[in-house]
C-alpha cells in the first residue's frame, strides 16, 4: 500500500457584475477559471487544478 500526498490550495471565488464567477488561486500565479454557477465554477477550479 502507498501513501497519497494531499496538496489543498485556496481558491477565492469572485462574484462577477453580469452573472457568474471567476475564480483565481493565490498561489498559482495565471491559474484562473470562471463559471455561470457556483458548483460549475468549483467543477471548473478542480479541472484547473488537475
Amino acid at each position: 500500500m502507498t501513501k497519497s500526498n494531499i496538496v489543498t490550495y485556496p481558491a477565492v471565488f469572485h462574484d462577477n457584475e453580469v452573472g457568474g464567477y471567476t475564480v483565481t488561486f493565490p498561489d498559482i500565479e495565471d491559474a484562473t477559471t470562471s463559471g455561470q454557477t457556483l458548483g460549475e465554477s468549483l467543477v471548473n477550479a478542480a479541472i484547473v487544478l488537475g
